[in-house]
């Protein structure tokens, strides 16, 4: 893996910073005890509350006043013991390294009173590709979450990670210890099954009654949870045989599951399909599909559904501009770069946070999601396009269905910046030829956006958004 850790990014020509140097090679990387069996080791995680205040402030906190949305960040240590795992011969797990000692933490933010929450914890496994966490998955969802009244709950994954924030606060971090980034399996299934237990004294959460959890990550973050999902989920089970995790949304994973312990390498064999007793919901951008995503398509199921929205770019504008605020609190200094064409302002966040509703009234209601939706790809594997250069699919976004421009879901440029996507306007007789007036453009976004949220593909209140923006926009005047 390559690691960035003072790398910015800007719009070409805007002043406007974008901090994109956490996705770098997201998607382009990737004494042994024979015969002894899978199994979580089975003690129960001791958690230390860490205070915060001046001074001593959790890295990566919340950018957003959660308490004037009635909410309340806090931050825990986990210690406990784990298993490093390995495939053998015939690519089933089996225990290497038995019961070694970890600590990493977690953060939550949850409603400051138990009537306020809804009975879902959104469990995300915090990406760590930038050399440290970034809550991508709480950026996209966080309207929703504080909305609704959702627990989220963040866990550091990967050494890496660790050891970035025992040097940013040696006082507050400094006992954290991960020797192998395969440790985090065992680690989220004790504490998974911790979370569910309402009579844990040991449970920060035994005071909401929690009554599902959904296991969420995006990028490298995803494709753990890949691993995690088809090789650990029966290990985390509550005394009345049911799972911890009642669900997974999976978000901009490539092709591949990601390795089992740190000296393992990526499995881009059948282990990278996702096979799950729970429902499950994989939501892509444009960019996954042209780096060759597309080889871990699933049928929809009774249990199983896939969205690959085109147009939209792995970098999130929406996402970015709210990593960008924590960034430069936290981790302050670091210079510009600039990709060698205009971003792609075309957001994937609307659909995540579809997807997060969706999923979560399938679990709880049994309310099934609507159908799949797939870009469309040639016998060679390859993107098809429209007259205007954009991606075809069965559904798509209202950027595209009415399009200002050409959207290409990378870019040229230093570090991650084939991962932005790029954005390449229509001059304006093109622009008059497709709008001849303003109206003309409102009632185009207005048509997409009446099939999206029919569809359930975005929710009501970002339907409105997107009208709203084209009623404010000089598009046809």
């Amino acid at each position: 893996m390559v690691s960035s850790r003072k790398l910015f990014f800007h719009k070409r020509g805007s002043a406007a910073r974008l901090f994109l140097f956490c996705l770098i090679g997201v998607l382009v990387f990737g004494a042994s005890l024979s015969g002894i069996t899978v199994a979580a080791t089975p003690s129960t995680p001791v958690l230390t509350s860490v205070p915060i205040s001046s001074g001593n402030t959790l890295f990566f906190a919340s950018s957003i006043d959660l308490s004037s949305r009635g909410y309340v960040e806090e931050e825990y240590l986990v210690a406990g013991t784990a298993n490093i795992y390995e495939y053998d011969a015939g690519k089933q797990v089996r225990v290497k390294t038995p019961n070694v000692a970890y600590q990493t933490r977690i953060l939550i933010r949850r409603p400051t009173h138990p009537g306020k929450f809804n009975g879902t914890v959104l469990f995300e496994w915090l990406n760590p590709t930038a050399g440290f966490d970034i809550d991508f998955m709480w950026q996209s969802t966080n309207r929703r979450i504080l909305q609704d009244g959702y627990i989220w709950v963040g866990i550091t994954v990967r050494p890496v990670a660790i050891n970035f924030i025992k040097a940013w606060n040696p006082a507050r971090y400094g006992s954290l210890a991960m020797s192998d980034a395969g440790l985090i399996y065992d680690a989220v299934s004790q504490l998974g099954v911790l979370l569910r237990d309402n009579h844990s004294s040991q449970n920060p959460l035994s005071a909401f009654n929690v009554h599902r959890m959904l296991g969420t990550g995006y990028s490298q973050s995803a494709r753990y949870l890949v691993t995690y999902i088809n090789e650990f989920h029966p290990d985390a089970v509550l005394p009345d045989g049911s799972p911890a995790f009642d669900g997974y949304l999976v978000s901009g994973a490539n092709n591949t599951a990601r390795q089992i312990n740190s000296m393992s390498g990526d499995a881009g064999d059948e282990r990278r399909f996702i096979n799950a007793p729970v429902p499950v919901i994989r939501t892509q951008t444009e960019t996954e599909l042209a780096l060759g995503s597309a080889t871990t398509r699933l049928p929809d199921s009774n249990l199983y559904r896939t969205y690959e929205w085109a147009g939209a770019s792995h970098a999130d504008t929406e996402n970015l501009a709210l990593t960008q605020v924590v960034i430069e609190r936290d981790i302050p200094g670091a210079p510009p770069a600039v990709c060698a064409e205009e971003n792609n302002p075309l957001e994937n966040s609307p659909f995540i946070r579809a997807a997060l509703v969706n999923l979560n009234r399938w679990v709880r209601d049994g309310i099934v999601p609507p159908p799949a939706v797939l870009i469309n790809l040639d016998s060679a594997g390859k993107i098809i396009r429209d007259a205007h250069g954009n991606a075809i699919a069965s559904l798509r976004p209202p950027g595209l269905e009415a399009p200002l421009g050409r959207h290409f879901p990378l870019n040229d440029g230093p570090g991650p910046c084939f991962l932005v996507g790029s954005f390449f306007p229509f001059d304006e007789a093109k622009l008059d030829s497709l709008y001849p007036s303003h109206g003309h453009y409102v009632s185009d976004i207005a048509r997409a956006v009446r099939s999206l949220v029919l569809g359930r593909y975005v929710l009501p209140e970002d339907g409105a958004r997107y009208i709203v923006d084209a009623a404010q926009s000089d598009v046809g005047k």
